[in-house]
């Protein structure tokens, strides 16, 4: 006769609570107001990585996140085909999540799902007011993550290539608002060597929670320039004799902010993101780029962008951010992201499930 020592130990041993935890969590039984085709729609490259704050509180064997189709009426029945690897670990918060895409894990990332070609959908039909279920954007993991319960979580997903058939719904998406700075344009940039059009410069500055990001960039300067940034609080509109373009700050600092590309373009991305306590409310900011172009005509070899007030916003405390987000197009392995407006405070509606 076969022994039933093992039934009666199998029968014995306490079995690991099976469930999910979605975030937002207040988002669990309604739909988000916003919708992402960020990461599996779009059928390009792409790194892209997000951060929870509001799952803390118990420890857990997570092993795999879904998402939902943004609610609707009409049935979704495409595939994705995706060539792809998930990192997971403890992250800092939410709200200061850097464009430094490797920075903010807490001891690092996990390597949860090796790369692999993974299929999504068919997602089924939508559900009118919502929420959809979370079906047909499953990732499962190789392991499971241990998660202690007391950090934010982050996952990053690389994505090296994504093809699909038939029609893909967005996913449902929550973002909450931020306020952006207002900024005005000045003057008339150089006409860079090897350039048609002249340098232009813009700033993206936004207030979250009364932190402030601060991001500029630069297009048709120099191709691989050094580039400078100059800060001042005045715009002197100065002429200098063997410059081209006039100045428009009063120079009262200036940051070497690395190179323009190979198109004379430049985004300020990854650690060249500013974030700071908004203490700054009705100040204005003039900055203007600069960068080194030695083969121009002008005895002072220097190229210079027009100028951009920003007039810092108001700090007012916004709904507490729970998710925020921050991805690369084109690039599964690009280490930097540019801030823009749907990265605080923005992400897709996640399930946990363990």
């Amino acid at each position: 006769m076969r022994s039933l020592l093992p039934i009666v130990i199998l029968l014995g041993a306490p079995l690991e609570a099976q469930g999910s935890i979605v975030s937002p969590t207040f988002l669990t039984t309604t739909d988000g107001n916003s919708a992402s085709g960020l990461p599996w729609g779009k059928g390009i490259p792409m790194r892209y990585k997000q951060v929870h704050s509001d799952v803390s509180g118990t420890p857990r064997q997570i092993k795999a996140i879904a998402f939902r189709q943004n609610a609707g009426t009409a049935t979704f029945t495409g595939t994705r085909t995706l060539d792809l690897e998930l990192n997971f670990g403890n992250h800092g918060i939410a709200g200061l999540l850097s464009c430094a895409i490797p920075a903010g894990y807490i001891g690092g990332a996990t390597k949860v799902i090796a790369r692999k070609t993974i299929n999504l959908g068919p997602q089924g039909p939508a559900s009118s007011p919502g929420p959809s279920a979370f079906v047909g954007m499953e990732l499962a993991f190789d392991a499971p993550f241990a998660y202690a319960g007391v950090n934010s979580l982050g996952w990053e997903v690389q994505i090296h290539s994504n093809t699909g058939t038939g029609a893909f719904a967005v996913a449902d998406a929550h973002v909450v608002p931020v306020t952006f700075a207002t900024t005005t344009r000045s003057g008339v940039g150089c006409i860079a060597t090897g350039q048609s059009s002249p340098m232009k410069s813009d700033v993206t500055c936004l207030d979250a929670q009364t932190m402030i990001y601060f991001a500029p960039l630069v297009a048709s300067a120099p191709a691989n320039a050094p580039l400078f940034l100059a800060f001042g609080n005045t715009d002197p509109n100065q002429v200098v004799p063997g410059l081209c373009g006039a100045v428009r700050t009063n120079l009262m600092v200036t940051l070497n902010f690395g190179s323009a590309d190979a198109f004379g373009d430049f985004v300020a991305k990854g650690t060249l993101v500013l974030q700071a306590r908004n203490t700054f409310a009705g100040v204005t900011l003039f900055t203007q780029f600069h960068a080194l172009d030695p083969a121009r005509s002008d005895a002072i070899k220097i190229a210079s962008s027009d100028g951009v007030g920003t007039l810092f916003p108001v700090a007012k405390p916004s709904p507490t951010i729970f998710v925020s987000r921050v991805y690369v197009e084109g690039s599964a392995t690009d280490p930097f992201a540019a801030l823009t407006g749907d990265s605080v405070g923005m992400g897709l509606v996640t399930e946990f499930r363990f």
